[in-house]
Formats: structure tokens, sequence, C-alpha cells
């Protein structure tokens, strides 16, 4: 019976960890961390701090070279990280991270214009 109970405790200890990854949102097919809100279309609101959510980029983007990222400061109290996402293909140009009075925000850009493969003339 105590090695059930130790079964059926682990069982929902992990379904409880990988839960919150199942159900992460995605915006123009970018993943959003499991911890971010939505709060209108492309915006959401982060439960972490600035540093813990541009770290979850940081790591998202690691490997990928399309994707470069900046610290923009223009106004005092304001924090701003800009991700910027080169690949022609893709639905979003950029990612804003921003803090302002405490809370952080998620903005995604979405890419105004899809470059298309032209056809060759004839």
């Amino acid at each position: 019976m105590r090695h059930f109970l130790a079964s059926v405790l682990f069982i929902l200890g992990l379904s409880w960890l990988i839960c919150p990854l199942a159900y992460a949102d995605k915006d123009l097919g970018l993943t959003m961390p499991n911890y971010a809100h939505k709060e209108s279309k492309h915006r959401y609101r982060s439960g972490k701090k600035l540093s813990k959510t541009v770290s979850f980029f940081k790591s998202k983007f690691r490997s990928a070279a399309h994707v470069t990222s900046f610290r923009a400061i223009s106004l005092p109290g304001v924090k701003l990280v800009h991700f910027r996402n080169t690949r022609p293909d893709s639905d979003w140009s950029g990612v804003n991270i921003s803090e302002l009075k405490g809370k952080v925000y998620i903005t995604v850009l979405p890419r105004l214009v899809k470059k298309t493969k032209q056809k060759p003339r004839s």
C-alpha cells in the first residue's frame, strides 16, 4: 500500500510540473513563458521580474542565429530589451520586454510585410 501511495504522489507531482509546459501560449508562432498572462492582442504581462523573463527568451534563442537582442533605454524608469527576428518567413519580427513601474510586459511585434520568393523572369 505504501508503494502504491508513493507512486500516485509521484505521478501527481510529475503532472504538476509538466502541465504548465503543455499550456504555454503561442503568439504568431512564438512560445510565451507559462507565467505570462495575455492582456490584449500580442501583449502579455509577465508574472516574473524583467531579468527572469529576459532569461527565458535568451535561453530559448541561444542557438538561433536569426534572433539578436539588445537593451534599449529610451526613458528614465523604463527598461526595455528587444529581440529582433531576421528570418523573413516567420510571422513575428520582434519581441519587446519592458518594465514600467515594477510591471513587466511582453509585446510581440508582427511582421508587417512578409518577404516572398520572386519567380525568376523568363
